[in-house]
């Protein structure tokens, strides 16, 4: 679901206070990053690059008390999740960089699944920032990322 194509809903607050700036920043993004691609080239020009996207923070697993949103913000934040990552992953198909989608992997690891891989709203000392991810969404990058470099 793009930003563009996305249909409010009347309990959205998240969308009502922030759709027009992440809409602006997500088209600002691309050239930024295609620039950056760009110049890693250009200092590493033998090197494989690979962009690792974002995983779902809410995916599958909705909303819950470590992630409160209005009900209709859940749509919304996945939809500007799929958006980071659909630009992320064009700015790499325009600077001739590789892509690794974590969005497909983490879409039953939400923040408020069974095995979430992100954290809550909450540090945990020892564990993982506020909204940041946890040791096992780490090792899963780390599995898929290997997968991807071993299989060419």
């Amino acid at each position: 679901v793009l930003l563009h194509q996305y249909q409010p809903s009347a309990h959205a607050t998240c969308e009502a206070s922030t759709f027009t700036d992440i809409t602006r920043y997500l088209v600002e993004l691309k050239p930024t990053l295609i620039a950056t691609y760009n110049a890693i080239r250009a200092k590493a020009p033998n090197a494989r690059i690979i962009v690792v996207g974002y995983p779902q923070i809410l995916g599958n697993s909705g909303t819950c008390a470590k992630f409160s949103l209005a009900s209709g913000d859940v749509t919304y934040v996945n939809a500007i999740n799929t958006q980071l990552n659909e630009t992320i992953q064009a700015a790499a198909k325009a600077a001739g960089v590789e892509y690794l989608d974590i969005a497909t992997a983490s879409a039953d690891h939400g923040i408020c699944s069974g095995d979430p891989w992100i954290n809550g709203m909450t540090t945990i000392l020892g564990k993982a920032f506020a909204v940041h991810p946890f040791a096992n969404e780490e090792q899963a990058v780390f599995e898929l990322l290997l997968k991807k470099v071993t299989a060419s």
